[in-house]
């Protein structure tokens, strides 16, 4: 898969794993990222419309300040851990909401967006269950996550992955590894360690 094949597909996932904010229900609408699974770990459910998703027991605060400085929910030191360097911030007005992208020397990349639109956090992901190309819930350093996308191209090397952070408040990590990549069979295992240390970044402001 071309990179910019990649883009266009993230983007796609980023509209399935926002909510439906205002539109009918079981509607895709336009604007973020993720989705959950319960699992007993992850604490009560909660149910809206008929979709049943963990709630997050532990709620970020403070997230505001990433939104300014998206780039800043990893640091230098987790980036080059994960084998990344380069670092792209887009202005914060973007569609699915502010973002950052890493890159490595091969051009292999995978990009942390804050999503707009998530009144409903994670149970608005569920409404749009049905429209993925593949959801798996997972549970990532404590928090509800999904692994799931428009198109199931994870043997392609791509994968997304949507974590709620607050009951309102969703990311999303993707990325594509190319070919000759050594995480090209793996890339959800990419996007989970990256979602892991962006987590703690936001918890512990290191």
């Amino acid at each position: 898969m071309k990179l910019r094949t990649a883009t266009a597909t993230l983007a796609a996932t980023a509209t399935l794993l926002t909510g439906c904010g205002g539109g009918e229900t079981g509607e895709p609408t336009t604007g973020g990222p993720t989705a959950i699974g319960p699992t007993a770990e992850n604490g009560p459910t909660t149910r809206a419309s008929e979709v049943t998703a963990p709630t997050v027991s532990d709620p970020i605060e403070g997230i505001d300040k990433y939104k300014q400085d998206p780039c800043s929910m990893l640091t230098k030191a987790q980036a080059t851990k994960l084998g990344y360097s380069a670092e792209i911030k887009r202005p914060p007005d973007q569609d699915n909401g502010p973002e950052c992208e890493w890159l490595d020397e091969d051009t292999n990349s995978f990009t942390i967006v804050i999503l707009n639109n998530q009144p409903e956090g994670m149970a608005g992901v569920y409404k749009n269950k049905e429209y993925f190309g593949y959801f798996e819930p997972v549970n990532v350093a404590g928090y509800p996550g999904v692994f799931g996308g428009a198109v199931d191209d994870r043997e392609d090397g791509a994968c997304s992955l949507g974590v709620g952070v607050t009951d309102q408040q969703v990311i999303n990590i993707g990325g594509q590894m190319n070919l000759g990549s050594p995480d090209r069979n793996r890339p959800c295992e990419v996007m989970k360690k990256a979602a892991e240390m962006a987590i703690k970044t936001m918890r512990t402001g290191k």
